[in-house]
């Protein structure tokens, strides 16, 4: 047999009769509970109170509140907002002491209301959230590979230490001393900087919590919500800091760094012939080099919007088979022609101009409107070409480079491939080599990498065309951030071959573009799909955006620029 339910009574707080848990009304106000009668019920409303009515699951109704009334006229509800005096008001009061005023119905009001409440809400729970929590997901990740790093090389040291033996124990301690001096102010930036985030998430988490409650509460504290939600959008300024690195030499380059590095530890007993000292094979010295430090500044957190592209410049293409495009600056694009072998710059307003002749690349990279970098693989090297002439900058040695890109500091990154394997690596212009992307946690990151962009977070944005295709994006010191597969770069389903990525850019937004022959792919700076760039172009070769985000198409037949970063919000 089914159980009956169990039926609570309380007494009323007006009548003192019985009312059942289930069939009765609360006063928000007094916190008292009433029965249905009218005297129970009117006391409360005419003194302005809010009543509601309790289903039997125990839960307010809203849809059945009992409306407030007015202060002049208990017998009138609040039917009508003056925005003039912002208070609420009975429909007598409008037409005797608000007759002038900006006057509207509070059900308009009240619908207005919750609309900017909600607005804000999933404003705030799709822009700032979401980044925040992704932001302080990184830096857990950071901490936990931090402290491996550190780890790691607390391991090598120990491991020199033996080599060292009895002669060079001091050495061990001062590396080891300097170490965890960086490890303490390292791991506590990163907490420091973790806490602010939590904080500021804190923030908006209450806000929005907040805002649900007005949602869900009484009328007269949701007229008084005010939108202030600005500053919410302000992602703070944070620093980006690397691991330190370790490095153990020879006795032959000690002689001259002793008097150039200040951090530079060496054995005591220095006091033997120098040919004496290179036969001691337990002589050796090492140094610690301090984490680098880059300020990544405040932004602000745009919400997600469509995009609506323009034109605002279409020109026939006169090149007969274009290679690559590179923007220089703002309003010029310098552009390949491997029929031609010419490299050309091409402005908005004027025709092309071709600079320099004689060239065999596929790979170029615009510096300003009178310097521009090629690639040479006869010769796996780098070179300028310029008014001064064409010049090696440096040589890639047994690797054979592909894209570049000119980073935001001046330094160069360059894809490179050799014998099935791939690497991006970072050169000062005198071929200085300061980083190789090849792996992370022990993960290859490309098989052929052959294009590169920088985004504003100094993130590199990589097209690989490995098995599959994709574009591989690392932040600046090679942590794995995300990858992007395309849609049909990879299918099998295909009775053509699927188009390949050709060309990758990105703006000051952050946004990632990337053309395929086919379509132009626009990411955001996570690397996730947000929209095809396709109303206003067709088969796209190449693109590449300028300093002013226009974007550059080359088409079969047109060369175009393209506006597109109008936005319509969701």
């Amino acid at each position: 047999m089914a159980d009956a339910q169990v039926q609570i009574t309380r007494n009323c707080n007006g009548c003192s009769g019985e009312i059942l848990n289930y069939d009765h009304y609360v006063c928000r106000n007094c916190h008292t509970e009433l029965c249905d009668r009218s005297d129970c019920l009117d006391s409360h409303r005419k003194q302005k109170h809010d009543v509601f009515h309790v289903t039997n699951s125990g839960e307010y109704r809203v849809d059945e509140r009992v409306s407030t009334f007015c202060d002049r006229h208990p017998e009138k509800p609040t039917d009508v907002f003056c925005q003039t005096c912002r208070e609420a008001i009975c429909v007598r009061c409008s037409a005797i002491n608000h007759n002038s005023h900006d006057v509207l119905d509070t059900t308009d009001v009240l619908a207005d209301k919750k609309r900017i409440i909600e607005r804000d809400t999933s404003k705030l729970t799709r822009g700032p959230l979401q980044a925040i929590d992704t932001a302080i997901c990184s830096f857990n990740d950071d901490i936990d590979s931090t402290t491996g790093n550190y780890e790691e090389i607390e391991k090598a040291i120990d491991q020199i230490n033996n080599v060292w033996m009895a002669e060079v124990n001091s050495v061990t301690q001062a590396l080891k001393a300097s170490l965890l001096e960086m490890k303490d102010g390292h791991i506590g930036g990163l907490r420091s900087q973790k806490k602010s985030l939590e904080m500021q998430k804190n923030t908006i988490s209450k806000t929005i919590g907040n805002n649900h409650n007005l949602l869900k509460g009484c009328n007269s504290e949701m007229l008084k919500y005010e939108s202030d939600i600005d500053e919410m959008f302000s992602f703070p300024s944070l620093t980006e800091i690397s691991s330190p690195s370790f490095r153990r030499g020879n006795i032959e380059s000690a002689h001259y760094r002793l008097s150039i590095l200040g951090n530079l530890k060496y054995t005591p007993n220095l006091t033997l012939s120098r040919e004496e000292i290179s036969r001691k094979s337990c002589l050796c010295f090492a140094e610690l080099l301090s984490p680098e430090r880059r300020e990544i500044p405040s932004h602000y957190i745009k919400p997600n919007a469509h995009i609506l592209p323009t034109l605002r410049l279409t020109t026939k293409n006169e090149f007969k088979n274009v290679k690559d495009m590179s923007c220089a600056k703002s309003s010029a694009v310098w552009i390949y022609d491997t029929k031609e072998e010419s490299i050309a710059l091409y402005r908005e307003n004027e025709s092309k101009i071709t600079m320099f002749t004689n060239i065999k690349t596929e790979f170029i990279a615009g510096i300003s409107e009178t310097e521009v970098l090629y690639s040479d693989n006869t010769d796996n090297a780098i070179k300028s070409l310029s008014v001064n002439g064409n010049n090696t900058l440096f040589s890639t040695g047994e690797w054979n480079p592909f894209g570049m890109a000119i980073a935001k500091d001046g330094m160069i990154y360059v894809c490179q491939q050799k014998e099935g394997v791939g690497k991006v690596s970072k050169y000062l212009r005198n071929g200085e080599m300061l980083r190789d992307f090849k792996e992370a946690k022990d993960k290859i990151l490309y098989q052929k990498p052959y294009r590169i962009a920088e985004n504003i977070n100094g993130d590199v944005c990589t097209i690989d065309r490995g098995s599959p295709n994709a574009v591989v994006i690392v932040s600046r010191l090679g942590k794995f951030k995300n990858r992007y597969e395309g849609g049909s770069w990879n299918s099998l389903k295909l009775i053509f071959s699927p188009p390949q990525p050709s060309s990758i850019s990105t703006d000051s937004d952050g946004n990632i573009l990337v053309c395929d022959g086919n379509k132009i792919h626009l990411l955001d700076i996570a690397g996730e799909f947000m929209q095809y760039l396709d109303v206003l172009v067709s088969s796209p070769i190449l693109i590449s955006v300028d300093k002013q985000d226009f974007l550059w198409v080359i088409e079969k037949q047109s060369i175009k620029m393209i506006e597109y970063l109008k936005r319509v919000m969701n």
